[in-house]
């Protein structure tokens, strides 16, 4: 028991640590508002910091997999490991609990879980974004095709992808609402 409170502390901390504020102090008032690379790429046009900041959060999902493995070893403690740090990284507790969205993060884990559905997932995601040329639009409509592609590919992780999956929806709950009003 003592593991999985240190595991979810541990991960919660790694996935706060505000990369894209790092790079950009102004990256909340700029764009999306939301700290991440997508939004970190749009306001400031820099590929080699964007690739940076999406590295270094990918990674700490990669860390949160890796540490979940060695505290506890289960799957279900890398769900909440993962589902901690992509908590953290939406509501960091470095910068007045605010962040971003958690897909860096939640990439980095399915990078180590899963690369061939992280591969069909980016394909996925990609070929929405070219129809909708919105990346809120194309990450939020790719997610039931997405949970669909996990059950296909019978994975063996489905309950862990689905979970990640579902913890990226959470954290996109100001979207949902933003998109209901524009409708």
């Amino acid at each position: 028991m003592i593991n999985y409170v240190l595991l979810l502390l541990l991960s919660y901390f790694i996935g706060s640590f505000p990369t894209a504020y790092l790079f950009d102090r102004n990256i909340f008032r700029k764009g999306s508002g939301n700290m991440g690379a997508f939004n970190y790429l749009m306001t400031n046009k820099s590929l080699p910091g964007t690739l940076i900041v999406a590295v270094i959060d990918a990674l700490k999902g990669v860390l949160i997999v890796l540490l979940s493995n060695y505290l506890v070893g289960t799957n279900m403690a890398i769900i909440f490991g993962v589902i901690a740090g992509i908590i953290g990284h939406d509501y960091s507790a470095w910068i007045g609990f605010k962040g971003g969205r958690g897909l860096a993060l939640a990439c980095g884990a399915l990078l180590l879980l899963e690369p061939l559905f992280l591969v069909m997932m980016s394909a996925v995601v990609l070929l929405f974004f070219f129809i909708t040329k919105d990346n809120v639009k194309a990450g939020l409509i790719s997610i039931p095709f997405l949970l669909v592609l996990a059950f296909v590919m019978n994975l063996p992780e489905y309950f862990l992808v689905m979970g990640l999956l579902s913890a990226v929806l959470i954290s996109h709950k100001d979207v949902i609402i933003l998109v209901k009003r524009l409708k």
